[in-house]
């Protein structure tokens, strides 16, 4: 199973997006879905790396599918793409 992250993730929806990942990796979610994401700025870099940290401090991999290359071009822009994407 995996959360799936919704097709708008820009600075407006982040918050509230990035608590439904948190929430979703809580009860035990390990793969991040990104295959409906259709617009995004570096607000989802953010979500990904904090979801990441919320991984790690349950001793959970998380692994991050579907990036579409405007997702690794921010993620790579800011030298975190290996961190953010895996």
């Amino acid at each position: 199973m995996s959360f799936r992250v919704p097709s708008k993730v820009l600075l407006d929806d982040a918050a509230a997006i990035l608590q439904r990942g948190i929430a979703a990796i809580a009860a035990g979610e390990h793969v991040i879905d990104l295959a409906d994401v259709t617009a995004s700025d570096s607000s989802l870099v953010a979500c990904l790396l904090a979801w990441r940290r919320a991984a790690q401090s349950r001793g959970t991999q998380l692994s991050v599918g579907n990036p579409s290359e405007r997702v690794r071009g921010l993620a790579a822009l800011y030298g975190v793409e290996q961190i953010a994407l895996g």
